[in-house]
């Protein structure tokens, strides 16, 4: 730490800690010992938990807002961070940017229009606004319409599966199933057992 510091002695710098949930006590430690050193320093950190630091400030990241409803849809399929739509047209919404965004990157013909406007939002909507889920089901227009890309999210884990995430991403971001294994694979014995035993029932059925 102390080479570290020396390093970085004078300078005014940024320094990135990513994912410190895997080793929460060891980066609040790095971070708590090059503070006091470092007057000029800042940090920012992502982690699934806070560091509980005396200088720390935390900033709960959310899915991203997702497009507003029709107003012929049914108010209680609302998420957080969505508002229902005034009239027809604009649904435009930042998960809709980033979905169009990797669309177009990945199929240069695509281009959200009137015509699939609608299920494109849908799309988002179903994806509850998650950045990686959004950016592997963007990527699956290169051999699927629109239209298609949302009747297959019903099996969202097959179709967002290995294959169409980035393919030099580390393995969590390849596939959604992979990201909640590696999301679960954290969670201590008592704290997973209830995820085990959950189960999902159709409406209806109760």
């Amino acid at each position: 730490m102390s080479a570290l510091a020396e390093a970085l002695r004078r300078r005014s710098v940024l320094l990135l800690f990513d994912n410190c949930e895997h080793v929460l006590g060891g980066c609040a430690r790095t971070i708590q010992g090059l503070l006091p050193l470092l007057p000029e320093l800042r940090v920012l950190a992502t982690s699934r938990q806070p560091l509980d630091l005396g200088a720390e400030h935390v900033l709960q990241v959310r899915p991203l807002g997702l497009p507003p409803l029709p107003q012929n849809e049914s108010p209680y399929e609302t998420h957080a961070g969505e508002e229902r739509a005034s009239g027809e047209g604009g649904v435009d919404s930042p998960a809709m940017t980033l979905f169009a965004d990797r669309a177009e990157a990945a199929s240069p013909d695509f281009r959200v229009t009137d015509a699939n406007r609608h299920v494109v939002a849908q799309v988002c909507r179903r994806l509850d606004g998650l950045p990686l889920a959004l950016e592997i089901a963007a990527r699956r227009l290169r051999t699927l319409a629109p239209e298609e890309l949302l009747e297959r999210l019903d099996h969202r884990f097959r179709l967002l599966g290995p294959g169409a995430g980035e393919r030099t991403a580390p393995p969590r971001h390849q596939a959604l199933r992979a990201l909640f294994d590696w999301s679960y694979e954290l969670c201590t014995e008592p704290s997973g057992r209830p995820g085990s035993s959950c189960r999902c029932v159709p409406v209806g059925c109760c």
